[in-house]
């Protein structure tokens, strides 16, 4: 009964402290990790064992992106539609987490010194877990063409050593 009892209570810790979204679990190791692209009939790859790139690479179609520590998940990315997705991402989170934090950050452009694209992040903290949803506008230059396009994502993220920003 007091095995039963410890059990329980390190599985509920555990199960508080994670995200798990998309099919993909904090906490899943890489060969977890590649069973579940090859499912989805993707591939995963990672040059420094740490960040991770999952989707139909041969295409060069990159469905997200994952950070590993210690052998297991703990950072979830992807891209979101930001016309179709990101407005219903953002009202399922304000109903689930209530208020964000807001950080406005300015990322320099390095092809064009002095220029900045803005970004905006909101972040909620749930336990252990942060949940950051992001958005960028478009960017053109002094013609008016195109040079970046708006994009909008989410990340999840658990507190781990290998994420010094959290």
């Amino acid at each position: 009964m007091k095995l039963l009892a410890c059990t329980l209570a390190v599985l509920f810790a555990t199960s508080a402290h994670a995200f798990n979204v998309d099919g993909i679990r904090s906490g899943m190791s890489v060969q977890e990790l590649s069973t579940h692209a090859t499912r989805q009939g993707w591939q995963l790859k990672s040059g420094d064992g740490l960040n991770y790139i999952m989707g139909k690479l041969d295409q060069q179609q990159i469905d997200s992106s994952l950070t590993v520590c210690n052998g297991i998940v703990v950072n979830y990315y992807r891209s979101i539609d930001p016309d179709v997705d990101y407005t219903n991402v953002l009202s399922d989170m304000l109903d689930k987490y209530g208020q964000p934090t807001v950080v406005v950050r300015r990322l320099p452009v390095y092809q064009a010194p002095g220029q900045y694209i803005p970004e905006v992040f909101l972040k909620w903290y749930s336990q252990g877990d942060r949940i950051s949803l992001s958005t960028s506008p478009e960017s053109r230059d002094g013609q008016g063409a195109l040079r970046f396009k708006r994009g909008a994502s989410i990340a999840y993220t658990v507190r781990s050593t290998c994420i010094k920003d959290f």
